[in-house]
C-alpha cells in the first residue's frame, strides 16, 4: 500500500506543469496542444519523447504557410489561433511545428516565445533538433 501512494505521489510530481498559456500546455512528459481537432476543439496530447524535431519562428516575421485551423499546403495541421494570418494583430507570439514521426505535423502557436523555448529545452532529449526558422 505504502508503495502505491509513493508512486502516486511521483506521477503527481511528473506531470507537473512547467508552460502554459491559451494555446498550450507544457509538462516534463507531454506537450497538450489546446483547441487542435476541429470541430471539437479537442486538446492533442503529444509525449515528450515523440518529439524529432522542433521549429519556432515569430509570427511577425513567418515565411510558412499558415491557417488559422487546419491543415496546410506544407502537411502541418494548425491548431486554432484565430489571429495568426493577421498582420500585426501577432505580438510577441510564435509558430511552433513539431516533427513527431507522422505524415501531418503538428502546428501551434505560443504567447511566450522564449518561456516555452526554456521549457522545451528543459525536457527534450539531447538529440532532438531545433530548427529557428520553419522552412517546410
Amino acid at each position: 500500500m505504502l508503495s502505491l501512494i509513493r508512486f502516486s505521489s511521483q506521477s503527481q510530481v511528473k506531470m507537473a506543469r512547467i508552460y502554459e498559456d491559451e494555446f498550450v500546455t507544457v509538462t516534463d512528459c507531454a506537450v497538450k496542444i489546446k483547441n487542435y481537432h476541429f470541430p471539437s476543439k479537442k486538446v492533442k496530447c503529444i509525449p515528450v519523447e515523440s518529439i524529432k524535431i522542433l521549429w519556432f519562428e515569430e509570427q511577425d516575421t513567418s515565411k510558412c504557410a499558415t491557417k488559422i485551423w487546419g491543415k496546410s499546403p506544407a502537411s502541418i495541421y494548425w491548431a486554432l489561433d484565430v489571429k495568426r494570418c493577421i498582420p500585426g494583430a501577432n505580438g510577441d507570439k510564435f509558430n511552433i511545428v513539431l516533427d513527431v514521426g507522422q505524415k501531418i505535423r503538428p502546428g501551434f502557436t505560443v504567447s511566450d516565445g522564449e518561456s516555452f523555448m526554456d521549457a522545451m529545452r528543459s525536457v527534450l532529449d539531447y538529440h532532438v533538433i531545433i530548427v529557428d526558422t520553419i522552412n517546410l
